[in-house]
């Protein structure tokens, strides 16, 4: 007669506890998307061991590991407002940290495996946004632009040493409770006892010497010129001035200013002139370099900006009594 008693006492603790308590599952927080893909992409989700393909649309959660290949290219668009710009041959990691600020929204992380990346910090309205850099060491860096408008910066890895170059505004840079103002055209390295002294890019690259400046040879168009369409885009016909007789020509349009990413032309040429054809609506540079078998010495010290804009196309409408008097 155990088994009845058994039931009955089992029944009673069931009532006595009540209904069980339903919780609501905790999904994952969505931090990033892939706004545009290029060839090889791949990324790793936080807890898998395997790396799958990443396309446009392709979801990031935080913690989330993103490579390419060695013609792959990825433009990341973070739910806080900014976005990076990952280039071929790059592992970077994308996290948040919680604000400063109790009431304010999280922040971008950036952590830098290898290769390189740009990205851009915006200025928020009554405030300021940053962007965070997870260091060689674990630490992190505080990125935060210091002018009116967005600071756009490049971030690259060789080894253990993260070199941070601003290319347009002017950053501010904090961390291991140090400060750093960087302004355009200079770069620092970000080091375990926070940002260096501000060095000049050009000062930093090799064969670059300060007191030999690069001629600019560059003709036409001129820097910051811009081209409208309207259904067929523009032909735009870049020229220079040669540098030897037989010199050999390399031209490169590109969606930056160091001619690495999303590259739209890099034709070799004889010529002293290149028609370009099929640039859509957008931002460009450009610039030539002189040279050949491998060993390219640029013509410009600084690749000139273009300007693309598709203009809408004018509508005309018959007005009825007009149409009614040619009948």
């Amino acid at each position: 007669m155990r088994a009845p008693v058994l039931l009955i006492a089992a029944a009673a603790l069931v009532s006595c506890r009540g209904e069980p308590e339903l919780t609501e599952p905790v999904l994952p927080t969505i931090i990033a998307t892939c706004a545009e893909t290029e060839n090889d992409v791949q990324v790793r989700l936080p807890g898998r061991p395997y790396w799958i393909a990443a396309t446009t649309g392709t979801v990031l959660l935080a913690n989330t590991w993103l490579r390419t290949g060695a013609e792959g290219q990825a433009r990341i668009e973070f739910a806080t407002g900014t976005h990076l710009e990952v280039g071929a041959k790059a592992v970077v990691v994308i996290d948040v940290a919680p604000s400063p600020d109790v009431n304010g929204p999280p922040l971008s992380v950036v952590a830098l495996e290898s290769g390189k990346v740009q990205g851009v910090v915006e200025v928020a309205d009554g405030g300021v946004r940053e962007v965070v850099i997870r260091t060689v060491d674990g630490s992190r860096a505080h990125l935060a632009a210091a002018g009116q408008g967005p600071s756009k910066y490049e971030l690259s890895r060789r080894d253990d040493e993260l070199v941070l170059s601003v290319l347009s505004g002017d950053l501010v840079i904090s961390g291991h409770s140090r400060e750093q103002r960087v302004s355009e055209g200079h770069l620092t390295r970000l080091t375990a006892h926070g940002p260096s002294a501000p060095e000049r890019v050009s000062d930093s690259l090799p064969g670059s010497p300060a007191n030999d400046p690069v001629e600019d040879r560059l003709l036409a168009p001129a820097d910051l010129a811009q081209f409208g369409y309207v259904s067929a885009p523009p032909n735009i016909q870049l020229s220079w001035r040669p540098s030897d007789k037989d010199a050999r020509y390399r031209v490169v349009v590109a969606a930056d200013r160091e001619l690495r990413l999303k590259v739209q032309v890099d034709q070799d040429t004889e010529g002293r002139t290149l028609e370009v054809t099929r640039l859509t609506a957008g931002d460009y540079y450009w610039g030539v370099f002189v040279g050949g078998d491998g060993e390219w010495q640029p013509l410009f010290a600084r690749a000139r900006k273009l300007t693309v804009v598709k203009i809408p196309a004018l509508r005309f409408r018959t007005v009825p009594s007009i149409q009614e008097w040619g009948e």
